[in-house]
């Protein structure tokens, strides 16, 4: 269960994120789940080609940045391709999620195919 936290203690932030940057958040993960080497190297493709889109969907951690308490709940592929690169990837950045809040993260249902296509289309 999550424990709740004080809405204004979260922050949301536009961050251009260096390979240094990226590898130091890595390490701050505590438990993620296991790396996938083929997403890592879908971003790092993306990234290196100039194609990265920046969806909106944000890094997250529990705990304060501006305090160096964060510890790193979502985003682990995007900062491990970040931080094989030379070049800065601008990202959506959230510190101060609910403790607990990354059970809940990334379980919704997948975008199929059709669902693109559909949106494509206007329907």
């Amino acid at each position: 269960m999550a424990t709740k936290t004080k809405p204004d203690l979260a922050t949301a932030t536009f961050v251009d994120v260096t390979p240094e940057q990226a590898t130091k958040w890595l390490g701050t993960s505590k438990v993620n789940r296991p790396l996938r080497e083929t997403r890592v190297e879908f971003y790092v493709n993306l990234i290196d080609e100039g194609r990265f889109v920046m969806t909106g969907e944000p890094v997250q951690f529990e705990g304060s940045l501006a305090a160096g308490t964060e510890v790193l709940v979502n985003g682990q592929h995007r900062l491990t391709a970040i931080s094989r690169g030379q070049k800065p990837v601008r990202l959506l950045v959230v510190d101060g999620v609910d403790k607990g809040s990354q059970v809940y993260m990334d379980t919704g249902a997948r975008r199929a195919f059709a669902d693109v296509l559909h949106m494509e289309r206007g329907c």
